[in-house]
């Protein structure tokens, strides 16, 4: 294994795949921008490396290979990210063209749907390996800015790709594999069949599914069973009952079945590997049969209980430039519970407190909104929440503007405003541990063993950094951290890793 001893790539729970190495390319020789700007569709590709352009890359040029985690499937992608690195087993996860941060990802798609490996295009092109080179140093161009030399012998085949796509309209997201387990999460009452979960894929051979924990049917009054290992079809809706009449149980419904992966669909790093924060950005090259999974969980209450959700998220133009956030959620029967939120978070969070009484009244405040001096941060939907079934739910958004945008209507003092209509709460917060070093760009130095071969970026000696991983190993990078005040305070994050 490539790094420093007793140290190498690591998987988790939801790694999709992991690199294996380089098929058909060859290396080439351009110029970055030192100010790493983007380029301009609607200009022709450089007669020669423009004056901004002083950074040398010598690359590889063509096909990663990756392997699929826990199938068979051997893939096939473009880099979409030249100044980071990555090397073999290094492990992806499924990712969107926004999370990608990448420009124009619709003329990516739209050379990935008209060249090679999807055609024999550019025909002109003598072999497969220009061919290859030849559609990695454009999209590096659309992505990156990359410019090849003037001399260089891929240059023509290059320069027909870009002056060609560019004219045309850019291609849409590809649609993403379909399988879905919904709801993800909810309750019900012992002694009732719960549910119904609905199973939905596009794959014509159906999903096959496993309960844990209990026995799933077919029907609300539980007299068709459905045997583990069942594939069912699109749509098929799915009761589960628990194995103990044990308060509090859970159970976890799992399909799971092969879906297409169209060419466009992008991969990022897992983030599971130790000392390394980031790794190149990937674009899958051609469509390709990958298995999926989704669950759904059930937590089964006494009948005269329920829980109660609390989900926030986040809207608005600068949604992601708040800094920490916290809820308090203290209901009158003793419960109480802490999310804390870190700075720049943008997806959605959610804590859910169970068991509680019906009739419980429970408050929910949030004493840190994630305002400051330049971000204005207005919350909605706090208040107070009556138990009244087996599941309540709770939904508080807050919208964030930057001081000063044209299109908000608040002003400076909106944020103080907030804060305190929120409520005052217990203090708490939680700490991204940065850990790791970036790809360096440029060609110095001897590449290390195991590297992707100059795909990108030169590589960077991650693993030189053990005071910053000792700080990760003891502060986590978790996007969501929890402190539960009725079962002890405590503060936890979940960065698991698999060998």
């Amino acid at each position: 294994m490539p790094g420093e001893p007793g140290r190498g790539p690591r998987i988790g729970p939801d790694t999709v795949l992991t690199m294996s190495g380089t098929a058909e390319g060859q290396n080439v020789t351009g110029f970055l921008p030192a100010d790493s700007s983007v380029s301009d569709p609607s200009e022709a590709y450089p007669a020669t490396p423009p004056p901004t352009h002083t950074e040398p890359e010598n690359v590889f040029a063509g096909l990663i290979t990756a392997d699929e985690v826990g199938g068979e499937a051997s893939i096939r992608l473009f880099c979409i990210d030249i100044r980071t690195s990555t090397y073999n087993g290094i492990g992806y996860v499924d990712g969107s063209w926004e999370e990608s941060g990448m420009p124009n990802l619709g003329y990516v798609a739209r050379i990935l749907n008209d060249y090679y490996p999807n055609s024999g295009e550019p025909s002109s092109a003598p072999d497969d390996n220009v061919r290859a080179a030849a559609v990695q140093a454009a999209l590096w161009y659309f992505t990156d800015n990359y410019v090849l030399s003037a001399d260089s012998p891929v240059r023509p085949f290059t320069e027909e790709i870009v002056n060609t796509v560019r004219q045309q309209e850019p291609l849409p997201s590809p649609e993403p594999p379909a399988l879905t387990v919904t709801p993800s999460e909810t309750s019900g009452t012992l002694g009732t069949p719960g549910g119904p979960f609905t199973v939905n894929t596009d794959s014509p051979d159906g999903a096959e599914l496993e309960v844990i924990g209990g026995t799933m049917f077919a029907d609300a009054e539980a007299t068709i069973p459905i045997p583990d290992g069942t594939t069912v079809p699109d749509g098929q809706l799915v009761w589960v009952l628990p194995d103990t009449e044990e308060p509090g149980s859970t159970v976890e419904l799992v399909a799971r079945g092969s879906a297409t992966t169209p060419s466009g669909n992008v991969f990022l790093y897992d983030g599971y590997t130790p000392g390394m924060t980031d790794a190149q950005r990937l674009i899958l090259a051609e469509s390709v049969s990958l298995t999926s999974e989704s669950s759904g969980l059930i937590t089964f209450l006494a009948e005269d209980t329920g829980s109660l959700t609390v989900t926030k998220s986040f809207a608005g133009a600068d949604a992601g430039a708040q800094d920490i956030v916290e809820i308090d959620v203290t209901c009158d029967n003793g419960s109480a519970d802490m999310l804390i939120i870190p700075a720049g978070a943008t997806e959605a969070a959610s804590l859910t407190l169970e068991e509680l009484p019906l009739g419980t009244s429970c408050e929910v405040t949030e004493p840190a909104t994630g305002g400051s001096e330049t971000v204005i941060v207005v919350p909605e939907g706090l208040g107070t929440v009556t138990i009244e079934s087996a599941l309540t739910e709770l939904a508080v958004t807050n919208t964030v503007t930057r001081e000063g945008d044209s299109d908000s209507d608040a002003d400076s003092d909106a944020t103080a405003d907030a804060d305190a209509d929120a409520g005052a709460g217990a203090g708490g917060s939680g700490a991204n541990a940065d850990a790791g070093a970036s790809g360096n760009a440029g060609t110095g130095g001897a590449p290390h063993p195991g590297w992707l071969p100059q795909t990108g970026a030169a590589p960077a000696s991650w693993w030189a950094i053990g005071g910053a991983v000792a700080l990760l190993a003891a502060g986590g990078t978790a996007l969501l951290l929890r402190q539960r005040a009725r079962r002890g305070p405590r503060l936890g994050s979940e960065t698991p890793g698999t060998e």
